[in-house]
């Protein structure tokens, strides 16, 4: 029975010490964390970020009429120096609009287009381009493809982009150095066919 008690004194007294070892480390995290924050108020940084000049532009000079031809530019602008690749996915209303894949046409800036689709159904032009032939030219409209389109009818309708600045499965411009998307927005295509 001595032995036991012996025991027990050894449990209650090693508990004893835990608990004491707990108050003492939480009291000490308390009081370290006042002393840096004194009566200070906490504030948190916000990054300011300027607006981003880096854009896509669709382009097309004057009306279409209904049955005839014409081209839709694909344009970037920049002010990164280092554009290592893109990307371009284009919605169409194939009621108003037909394309098919010999009616992409390669720009001049990159040097590989691995892809170069069009999903004449459902109205989806799906372009990547990469290895850049030269240091891209700041804040001047650079032509990534070309669209030639026939006009279906009569009416109003768009070409757009699909397009959410940051995402990486849509319409992007690579910066070669960080690999990350830095378009900052992609500027649609209204259109109305004449008769």
């Amino acid at each position: 029975m001595n032995n036991d008690m012996k025991k027990i004194i050894i449990v209650l007294l090693t508990l004893g010490l835990l608990l004491v070892g707990i108050i003492y480390l939480r009291n000490r995290g308390k009081q370290q964390l006042n002393n840096l924050s004194g009566n200070q108020e906490i504030i948190q940084k916000v990054e300011v970020r300027a607006e981003n000049p880096n854009s896509m532009s669709l382009v097309s000079a004057g009306k279409p009429k209904a049955g005839s031809d014409f081209t839709v530019d694909v344009n970037f602008t920049t002010d990164n120096a280092g554009i290592f690749g893109a990307d371009a996915v284009l919605l169409y209303d194939p009621e108003y609009l037909q394309a098919d894949k010999n009616s992409l046409e390669k720009g001049d800036f990159f040097k590989d287009y691995p892809r170069m689709t069009v999903d004449e159904k459902n109205g989806i032009i799906k372009v990547t381009a990469y290895n850049s032939s030269e240091s891209t030219p700041l804040n001047t409209p650079l032509n990534f493809f070309k669209v030639n389109f026939t006009a279906v009818k009569a009416g109003a309708t768009q070409v757009n982009f699909d397009f959410l600045p940051g995402a990486t499965n849509t319409t992007t411009l690579v910066d070669r150095e960080t690999s990350k998307n830095i378009l900052g927005s992609a500027n649609n295509l209204m259109l109305t066919i004449e008769e």
